[in-house]
């Protein structure tokens, strides 16, 4: 019985994953110089509610994901 459902080394079996890493990455992490962990996480929290209740994504046809679960 495996535990894991992405083998190691493979991370293209979770491409969304993979490209949501890479957005916050790019958008978030490399933008910010954080002098504290408080202000990591008020940082990264605004980002991901920008990213999940402001931001349309074309994958869902253009609503935000917060709209696309409410459809």
């Amino acid at each position: 019985m495996r535990l894991h459902f992405i083998e190691p080394g493979k991370p293209v079996q979770n491409a969304f994953i993979e490209s949501f890493k890479g957005k916050m990455r790019d958008e978030c992490l490399n933008e910010h110089w954080f002098m504290s962990l408080g202000e990591a996480r008020e940082t990264i929290e605004a980002w991901r509610r920008d990213y999940n209740e402001v931001r349309p994504h074309s994958s869902l046809g253009d609503p935000t994901p917060q709209e696309f679960t409410l459809m």
